[in-house]
């Protein structure tokens, strides 16, 4: 089989947080995972189990799983 045309995969895309204060990877992190749900897009958060709780804490029902 010959395929004509390059097949076409979705892209991802793969964001890096600097950031200075605890305050500030909430923020940041909490508005990119909302915006995602928002859009009803699939988001996986994989970070350490203490920044975890900060997330949760601060996304509320919206971190159920």
């Amino acid at each position: 089989m010959t395929l004509t045309a390059p097949a076409q995969l979705p892209a991802f895309d793969h964001s890096a947080l600097l950031y200075h204060s605890e305050r500030e990877y909430v923020d940041w992190l909490g508005r990119f995972i909302s915006d995602g749900l928002d859009r009803a897009q699939p988001v996986l958060v994989a970070v350490p189990g203490d920044r975890l709780a900060l997330l949760r804490r601060a996304l509320g029902d919206a971190a159920a799983d």
